[in-house]
């Protein structure tokens, strides 16, 4: 839920909807570049804006982020890491 111009809104997230693998879901995990991590029974959806992408295929309970890293703990006790692509920010050539 967001409160802009006055005005509070929010997204619905369901497998129904289409930006969900299933509606069985684990945890919600943000980290500290602003995405929001779903850890559902079919995957993990990585959601950054109004986009939301399916990162990892396993049944993960757990997220942790390090730095620009985020690992997943999957139910059969493996661990996988995302690795973040860099922020680059514009800038004038001389």
């Amino acid at each position: 839920m967001t409160y802009q111009n006055e005005a509070f809104s929010s997204v619905s997230f369901r497998k129904s909807l289409g930006n969900l693998p299933s509606d069985s879901v684990a945890y919600v995990y943000p980290d500290e570049q602003g995405n929001i991590w779903i850890g559902t029974d079919c995957g993990v959806v990585q959601v950054t804006g109004d986009k939301t992408i399916l990162v990892e295929k396993r049944n993960t309970f757990a997220a942790q982020s390090f730095g620009k890293d985020i690992f997943f703990l999957s139910t059969n006790g493996i661990i996988s890491k995302k690795e973040q692509l860099p922020i680059y920010k514009k800038r004038k050539v001389p």
